[in-house]
């Protein structure tokens, strides 16, 4: 959450708005999380104003039917695209070129570059696809060898930042 007020909060959910319709631009089925701040009132006994300020991100999801569970969320100065640890084969290849192609709308109109926190460095979209397939194919690996049928469906996924320039 951000402490900024004013004219650079104004920015900021401006930043996050484009980055979202670029998004959707680039993929319609995309869709933002409407939050319900009322609920989230409630059970966390503040304001619905409180709730307003602590859920300022926007969360984009595809839509529940053939979900391959990808998730962007856009904070002030930084996004996340996660994914789960579900996919193999080709349906891994397909769900990793559609990543790809959500992180270069946010690395295109934020300035964000990429860091993968699991392999721990920035990754060049122009020459990292590879690897960060092979890596997620590489936990799947490791998820199937350790983890019961029944818990592998739903495992956390891969995770990657795109954070703006300090």
């Amino acid at each position: 959450m951000s402490s900024c007020a004013g004219p650079e909060l104004a920015q900021k959910e401006a930043l996050k708005r484009r980055v979202a319709d670029a998004l959707i631009a680039g993929n319609p089925q995309l869709q933002v999380l409407q939050f319900d701040y009322a609920a989230v009132a409630r059970s966390q006994k503040i304001s619905e104003e409180e709730a307003r300020v602590q859920l300022r991100h926007l969360e984009l999801n595809g839509p529940e039917e053939n979900r391959n569970g990808i998730q962007i969320t856009l904070f002030d100065d930084e996004a996340l695209v996660t994914v789960p640890f579900w996919h193999e084969g080709d349906k891994a290849a397909q769900t990793f070129r559609e990543i790809w192609r959500y992180l270069e709308i946010i690395s295109r109109e934020a300035g964000y570059l990429v860091y993968d926190p699991q392999i721990d460095r920035v990754i060049d979209l122009s020459a990292g696809f590879e690897d960060a397939l092979a890596w997620y194919a590489g936990a799947m690996r490791q998820i199937q060898k350790t983890l019961p049928v029944s818990a592998q469906r739903g495992g956390h996924g891969g995770r990657f930042g795109q954070r703006g320039a300090a």
